[in-house]
């Protein structure tokens, strides 16, 4: 009788060590797996912290032109030199500040046999080269911030852009646009650095009318902006309207 109890309780005590043993294997490949989804998701996390952490400090300044769908061409009343005053937006798409020192208008008319095209600079900001315009400045531009305005471009040489006009009649002409940076003197340091060069905007208007008397008498003449896209500048090109093509 004895025995057969001994029997039972060793018998019992045996399967209570089995059980705990299959337990006990049981739980340890769990606890091999939480351990992978606790690196996996601190690796996911810690990816996360990068990405935002280029996004909100590192990322370099990214300027971007756009423009509206209306300009205006003018005579300035005082020397005679030829004026277009374009709407522009600039985004900065980075995190960074982006200072932008001046901005480059390159005009060249459509027909063939015409003359070779100029460039004009940013000169002042405003609607009217005859009032309500001021110099332009440096543009400090924050992060994820932009500026908005109409930037009155006359030509680089006022001397010879008053003897040779490049608007002579109703007709289309193609302009670019290019923003010059503290980093745009050297487009190969961007590539390097920023991985895509600085872009430039390119588009197409034709004047309503053409008159040469209103144009003296102060008058501006509406042109109707069309085929605006963006362009990445080519390496080692001059911020000009060569730059579009």
């Amino acid at each position: 009788m004895l025995d057969r109890v001994g029997s039972t309780v060793r018998a019992r005590e045996s399967e209570k060590q089995a059980l705990e043993q299959a337990l006990d294997a049981a739980r340890t490949p769990t606890h091999f797996e939480g351990g992978r989804w606790a690196v996996l998701i601190s690796l996911i996390a810690l990816m996360l912290s990068v990405f935002s952490l280029y996004e909100t400090i590192l990322k370099q300044a990214r300027p971007a032109v756009y423009v509206g769908g209306v300009m205006h061409y003018a005579r300035d009343p005082v020397g005679g030199v030829e004026v277009f005053a374009v709407p522009l937006t600039i985004t900065n798409h980075g995190a960074r500040d982006a200072i932008i020192i001046s901005l480059d208008l390159g005009v060249a008319p459509l027909k063939s046999g015409r003359p070779a095209s100029l460039t004009f600079a940013s000169a002042y900001v405003g609607s009217n080269p005859a009032r309500e315009k001021q110099p332009f400045t440096p543009l400090s531009i924050p992060g994820r911030g932009s500026f908005t305005g109409i930037v009155l471009f006359y030509p680089n040489d006022l001397k010879d852009g008053a003897a040779n006009a490049v608007v002579i009649g109703k007709e289309t002409y193609r302009f670019c646009v290019t923003v010059r940076t503290e980093k745009s003197q050297d487009y190969r340091l961007l590539d390097t650095v920023l991985g895509t060069p600085p872009t430039a905007l390119s588009l197409e208007a034709a004047l309503l009318w053409f008159s040469t008397p209103e144009l003296v008498a102060g008058k501006t003449i509406p042109m109707q902006i069309k085929n605006a896209r963006r362009h990445d500048l080519r390496r080692h090109a001059q911020p000009t309207n060569l730059a579009c093509d």
